[in-house]
Parts: structure tokens; C-alpha cells; sequence
């Protein structure tokens, strides 16, 4: 299953149409369960991951597939590899970490 990025385009689509209730939406609902915290997390972006969080973004949110924000950074595929700083900064916030990392095997 690849990572479909599109919450993360609606929600900066919704941030760059200044649509306030959208982009509350897509932070704490997702589309497929994916935030656009899973998604901010699945890049390693950091800056983003502390944007959301700060705008009300549940970092305990799941997917549908099972998979947390932190499995996001955890590399969920297989040619993607894991992003430290990323899942460091997703477990001090209180993310579960499953450490099932697929590039790692």
C-alpha cells in the first residue's frame, strides 16, 4: 500500500484558500484515516509535524490500515527509509511506535 499524499495537498490547498474550517478538518479527520499529520510525518518534515500539532492535530491519530503518525516516519514502504528526528520528536509528543520499519528488513 504506497502513502496517497492528497490530505496533505487539500490541506495546504485549504491553507492557501485561507479555508479555516477545512483545514481543521483535514488536520484532525484525514482522509482514510491519514492525517495530515501522517503525511508531514511519512516526509520527515519536522517543521510541519510542530505546525499541525500546535493547530490541534491528534498525534495519537491511526489510519486505517493501523498505522500511527510515527509508523508514518518509520518507513510504512519499502523504498522509503525511516526519519529519526522525526519519530523522536512523534514519541516525546506520545505517538506509539508499532517499529515495524519494511526498509529496515
Amino acid at each position: 500500500m504506497g502513502v496517497d499524499f492528497a490530505g496533505t495537498t487539500l490541506f495546504w490547498r485549504a491553507a492557501y484558500a485561507l479555508d479555516v474550517h477545512a483545514m481543521r478538518l483535514l488536520t484532525r479527520y484525514g482522509i482514510d484515516g491519514f492525517t495530515a499529520l501522517h503525511h508531514a510525518a511519512a516526509r520527515g518534515d519536522n517543521e510541519t509535524i510542530t505546525y499541525l500539532i500546535g493547530r490541534g492535530a491528534n498525534v495519537l491519530a491511526v489510519n486505517r490500515a493501523g498505522q500511527t503518525t510515527v509508523d508514518m516516519a518509520n518507513s510504512p514502504e519499502q523504498p522509503t527509509q525511516p526519519f529519526p528526528d522525526a519519530i523522536a520528536l512523534l514519541e516525546r509528543l506520545g505517538a506509539k511506535n508499532h517499529h515495524n520499519c519494511r526498509a529496515c528488513k
